[in-house]
């Protein structure tokens, strides 16, 4: 299969956006990067750590945020799945704990972490959360604090060099890494008059929950597809574009 004829527009955020475009280009894939989300670091004093158990981060944002203003390294750090902890290997965070690239199952980690233990954990994230960490925790006794250190504002239009290939039929498939950028996404769709090309593309989608969202949106639109990941992380992501393209992930394009 020619895999340069298929291209590929990724939503997310424009690091992490170009992060997976260089993974799928490394598979022979066209990646066109439309980011739906603009993120922008928050001020924030470097806080208090003294009783702190952990840092706790369910985004690489977060991690690539929080290590620029601090210099602490040597508190456990649990993360979402391993694109994040890939990240703070890289910013010099050690002692990580990694857990299955949601949320949810970070809550389970954590929750056995704090079994014998007092103090805190710190979640350090952005402005807007899909699953209230701290709420879920603090419900069964176990103390976490919240920083947040950016925002992340949904984007309101297409540029015209993400219209034009959806409009020509070059776009083969839209990746949706969260509800978020798939909402900011649909909407432009719709104030744009451009839901009718959906019929020639894939909607390949992080988590069940997240391809339902993009299901329902445009009940009237047909997608060619909608499909979502085995594992809700960047990794399960490339997997599904692959398996979507029928090709093993050890091939190169």
């Amino acid at each position: 299969m020619d895999t340069n004829a298929i291209m590929i527009l990724i939503t997310r955020p424009r690091e992490d956006a170009e992060l997976f475009a260089r993974a799928l280009r490394e598979k022979g894939f066209s990646a066109l990067v439309c980011p739906m989300l603009e993120i922008a670091p928050c001020s924030f004093a470097e806080p208090d750590l003294e009783h702190c158990r952990g840092l706790v981060f369910t985004s690489a944002q977060a991690v690539r945020t929080f290590s620029e203003k601090t210099t602490l390294r040597n508190l456990p750090v649990f993360v979402v799945g391993e694109q994040t902890a890939q990240t703070a290997r890289e910013k010099g965070y050690g002692n990580l704990v990694v857990a299955e690239g949601n949320a949810e199952s970070l809550e389970r980690v954590l929750l056995q972490e704090s079994s014998d233990g007092e103090g805190f954990f710190l979640h350090v994230r952005g402005d807007w959360i899909s699953y209230p960490l701290g709420q879920g925790l603090e419900k069964k006794n176990v103390k976490i604090n919240e920083l947040v250190v950016y925002t992340a504002r949904l984007v309101s239009f297409l540029e015209p060099v993400v219209k034009e290939p959806m409009i020509t039929g070059q776009v083969r498939a839209v990746t949706f890494f969260s509800k978020r950028t798939a909402q900011a996404f649909l909407e432009c769709l719709e104030r744009d008059g451009l839901f009718k090309y959906l019929h020639g593309i894939k909607a390949l989608c992080i988590s069940r929950a997240v391809s339902e969202y993009v299901q329902a949106y445009f009940p009237e639109a047909i997608w060619k597809t909608v499909e979502f990941a085995v594992e809700a992380d960047s990794g399960g992501m490339l997997d599904l574009v692959l398996r979507t393209y029928q090709l093993h992930p050890d091939d190169n394009a």
